[in-house]
């Protein structure tokens, strides 16, 4: 099989699983790696049935928690993953119309956290930068992690912080 210049949905799902076992570890103090998976069609199947005027509490988003210690945070927050060339911060920092990189991906998070009465929170990752986790100021508040944040981009309500520093500081949710 031929590889894709950019990688595309491979590179996605891969990050997808990254992310999984980092928050996994996370929230079990490195006891275990297997609290989360990727959700099914990336979170499309609960999207689907909402459609279809059904509901999917467990598959939203991009982690569902397989585990029941898991659900201590999918419960809580709708998790999106994206690995891209381009975030696009400056769309951030400079254009609050702007239509793509990481001004489309929070607005859409945050609309389907909202849809899902949860909190939103996105994990990505720009080609050759750190991964960053971004959150609302609720989020931030509940993970204790205000006194971590890198960037704030009040616009659009995005605080964020490095993924490293959410691992090593922010707060389980109980």
């Amino acid at each position: 099989m031929m590889k894709t210049a950019g990688g595309g949905k491979a590179k996605g799902g891969e990050f997808e699983r990254y992310c999984c076992k980092q928050l996994s570890l996370w929230l079990s103090y490195n006891k275990r790696g297997d609290l989360f998976w990727r959700s099914a069609m990336s979170g499309g199947r609960a999207t689907v049935q909402f459609k279809r005027g059904g509901s999917n509490r467990t598959q939203l988003g991009d982690v569902t928690a397989i585990s029941p210690q898991g659900s201590q945070l999918t419960d809580v927050f709708f998790i999106e993953c994206k690995c891209v060339k381009n975030l696009n911060f400056r769309g951030m920092m400079w254009n609050k119309s702007i239509q793509h990189g990481l001004p489309t991906y929070w607005d859409k998070c945050c609309t389907e956290a909202g849809k899902a009465l949860r909190y939103p929170m996105l994990i990505g990752r720009q080609n050759r930068f750190p991964e960053v986790v971004v959150l609302n100021l609720e989020g931030m508040t509940l993970l204790n992690l205000t006194q971590n944040r890198v960037a704030y981009f009040p616009y659009f309500g995005a605080h964020v912080v490095y993924f490293a520093d959410f691992l090593k500081h922010a707060e389980r949710p109980k």
